[in-house]
């Protein structure tokens, strides 16, 4: 939806009710998830997938760097944010186990690698412009 509208990008967005999902769904993807991405009769799932595509066909303003290591770095930080999202939530139940010290601490080291890069490349990760590092996270 975010990189949709940044784009200024026409869409129907249709929302799903996912404890009732419409038996339409698993027939765009088995899997039964969302998001879901169809254009001129073809389905694309999966939040990167869709980004990218998105980003191919509709190239301005281009979210994804053309330098192939700096597209590397920005997959690397993308892909690797689940770890960060995991431990936020760990944080919490580490309180009750006795391990909050070290939870935090494994949070905080984790999340200072995005800090860190944000720092070096400006108001956003793509610098002065969102890119696509920023709507994936």
């Amino acid at each position: 939806r975010l990189v949709l509208q940044y784009k200024e990008i026409p869409h129907e967005l249709v929302n799903i009710n996912l404890k009732q999902k419409p038996k339409w769904l698993r027939f765009r993807y088995p899997a039964g998830l969302v998001p879901i991405l169809e254009k001129d009769g073809r389905v694309i799932y999966e939040s990167s997938v869709c980004n990218d595509y998105l980003d191919e066909v509709y190239p301005y303003p281009k979210l994804t760097p053309s330098d192939p290591y700096r597209k590397a770095e920005d997959k690397m930080l993308s892909e690797t944010f689940n770890k960060v999202i995991s431990l936020f939530y760990e944080v919490p139940a580490s309180i009750v186990e006795g391990t909050f010290k070290v939870t935090l601490k494994k949070y905080l080291r984790e999340i200072k690698r995005y800090e860190d890069a944000l720092s070096q490349r400006g108001k956003f990760f793509g610098g002065d412009k969102p890119c696509m590092v920023d709507f994936m996270i």
